[in-house]
């Protein structure tokens, strides 16, 4: 009877194995997706998207706070409008007056928007990428929203390298976010691309922890 008894058994000490087996391989599987790649260099080719490129941006941008209407903020966007061109785009300043109504006591300001065009293959509404330049007073602007930037601007470069997509890809780095949303305000009201969006990307974030910080 127990020589029975252990025959019987066997079957569901195999079923155990199985399933810890596949749930060790899911947890692999996921750990593995979970896991960032590896960041790319600097030298590899500009048809694809580098960590080193976009982090040297960085660096170059968030050296010193730079807020609408500082020296500092002029040094950044001339960087901008240099790295745009160097990629073979025609980049334009959008210089107006900013207006936030939209909280109780209103925001105004004259802002310098960045912005750049690079041409689809068929007429049609345009994807709009997104993020602001400016910093606040207390910090250098590394996070918010300098990672943006440079993730943008690294992928502007890929973009002009490879076939043209179907549709424009507009590309704008904004003035006073910080100030109230005035260059995004400004670029909606004045500007005539504005009409031809048909989907916005904003990268945004939200200071260097869990909670929001004003002095990233």
């Amino acid at each position: 009877m127990h020589k029975k008894q252990r025959l019987s058994d066997k079957p569901d000490l195999i079923i155990v194995i199985g399933v810890i087996i596949v749930i060790l391989a899911l947890i692999i599987t996921g750990l593995k997706h979970a896991t960032s790649p590896e960041p790319l260099s600097g030298s590899v080719s500009p048809s694809i998207f580098s960590s080193a490129r976009a982090m040297s941006t960085v660096r170059q941008i968030a050296q010193k706070p730079h807020p609408t209407g500082t020296s500092e903020n002029e040094k950044v966007r001339n960087y901008l409008v240099a790295e745009l061109k160097a990629l073979g785009l025609e980049p334009h300043i959008q210089s107006a007056l900013g207006i936030n109504k939209s909280d109780q006591i209103g925001s105004v300001g004259i802002v310098h928007n960045v912005v750049v065009r690079i041409p689809g293959r068929v007429s049609g509404k345009a994807l709009l990428l997104v993020a602001h330049y400016d910093s606040t007073h207390a910090g250098p602007g590394a996070s918010d929203d300098g990672a943006s930037v440079a993730a943008i601007l690294e992928t502007l470069r890929a973009l002009k390298t490879l076939p043209a997509l179907q549709n424009d890809v507009i590309g704008i780095f904004t003035d006073g976010e910080e100030a109230g949303l005035l260059g995004a305000e400004a670029f909606v009201a004045e500007h005539t691309w504005a009409k031809h969006i048909g989907l916005v990307l904003n990268f945004e974030y939200r200071g260097n922890r869990g909670a929001y910080s004003g002095s990233t």
